[in-house]
């Protein structure tokens, strides 16, 4: 139903439906404040501030096709995967655009930031590379036998 649902761990209670995407919403991230992100089919990442009774405060678009993942960083940016084959950096103060990873033959499944700061993207192309957050820079290339689904 192109939405996102908030419920309390606590009580189980139903808290708010945040509508705003134009499609099927397919990955979420949770930032300290509370402030959630979601990526979808409509190729758009939602900020929604920890008030959910308004709508979300920012649409970060850019990607050509799904956002599929999200990870976010200490140091303040957000990590969209797509299955446009790219990883994009936006900065969590402001949702600028700060660079695009490329380099992903396939669809890009899943990212995760590490605890060092570096980015992992897994894709379809069966590889998973490693990003060095500071600047972007593909610093590996780890290749599997097959797709990638997701990365822990």
């Amino acid at each position: 139903d192109n939405t996102v649902r908030v419920w309390s761990g606590d009580t189980g209670a139903h808290l708010a439906t945040l509508r705003g995407h134009a499609s099927v919403v397919m990955c979420l991230t949770v930032g300290p404040d509370g402030t959630v992100y979601s990526g979808s089919f409509d190729n758009t990442i939602r900020v929604w501030s920890n008030d959910w009774a308004a709508p979300a405060a920012r649409t970060l678009g850019g990607h050509t096709d799904t956002v599929r993942s999200l990870a976010l960083s200490r140091d303040g940016h957000l990590y969209s995967g797509s299955w446009d084959k790219s990883v994009r950096v936006w900065a969590v103060r402001d949702g600028a655009h700060l660079r695009t990873l490329e380099g992903h033959t396939d669809k890009v499944t899943s990212v995760v930031v590490g605890v060092t700061g570096a980015v992992y993207s897994g894709s379809r192309d069966g590889t998973v590379r490693v990003w060095r957050g500071v600047d972007g820079a593909c610093v590996a290339l780890l290749q599997t036998a097959g797709t990638v689904y997701t990365i822990a």
